[in-house]
């Protein structure tokens, strides 16, 4: 995001996509984050729009993107990320920022369900045993069924990354993605956040700071210096280009 918001003078627009195919629950903390991120009651979810964060609901925002091959086009949808709080406010000429994921089509298609019957809300429900959590039960009934398996389906966690903006007069888009080789499989999830957050310590660890405190990573990293360490020895590929109009920007 750093790196595509600096292609421009004044950067407008931010929205970053990501894949995360997966088997429903290949541990229970997967499962939790899956269930959190398509429940109604998730304030964070959202976009920023011209100053403010406007919430949204699940599977709101539906957009097609492009991820590259053997991927290629999928529909993505609002959700929660720090980066669609923390970007306007490193670069405040941003008008409208976004972060949109995907998992598989069927677990969106079957909790799309599940939350249209309200059976992903945090609510309470009497019965003879005493109150319980309606979500507590699908998630405990999903965990007993589906809990710990693989599969052979598609398994991948591919970023697309896409910034428009203005510099010298001229209009431009600047676009990155990040894959890795299909054939992790299983542990595409597991390896791609994984070391992106081992860069992340390694660079910590080689700078330091000067202060206690929290710093976003778009402030505190270089880009270059850390997509270079990222793609030096890890398998991750990333790519990127910046297309510029033929006509001006517009004021």
């Amino acid at each position: 995001g750093r790196k595509a918001c600096d292609a421009f003078e004044e950067p407008l627009e931010l929205e970053i996509s990501c894949t995360s195919f997966r088997p429903v629950a290949p541990s229970k903390g997967l499962l939790d984050t899956l269930m959190a991120i398509l429940s109604p009651e998730l304030p964070e979810r959202g976009y920023h729009l011209l100053g403010r964060f406007v919430p949204t609901r699940p599977l709101e925002g539906a957009k097609i993107v492009d991820f590259g091959p053997p991927v290629g086009e999928l529909m993505v949808y609002y959700i929660n990320h720090t980066e669609t709080f923390t970007f306007p406010v490193h670069f405040p000429s941003l008008r409208y920022v976004a972060v949109r994921g995907t998992y598989r089509p069927k677990l969106m298609e079957d909790f799309g369900v599940l939350g249209a019957y309200g059976l992903l809300d945090d609510v309470a429900q009497a019965t003879p045993a005493g109150l319980v959590q309606v979500r507590d039960v699908v998630r405990d009934r999903i965990w007993t069924t589906w809990g710990g398996r693989t599969d052979d389906d598609a398994n991948h966690l591919y970023l697309h990354v896409r910034a428009s903006g203005a510099s010298a007069g001229r209009a431009g888009t600047a676009t990155w993605l990040a894959t890795h080789p299909i054939d992790w499989r299983e542990r595409s999830i597991g390896r791609m956040t994984g070391v992106g957050a081992a860069v992340g310590t390694v660079l910590l660890a080689r700078q330091g700071g000067g202060a206690l405190g929290i710093v976003d990573p778009e402030r505190f990293y270089d880009p270059d210096e850390f997509l270079t360490e990222l793609t030096g020895r890890h398998g991750v590929a990333v790519q990127g280009r910046v297309d510029w109009d033929e006509t001006p920007a517009r004021p």
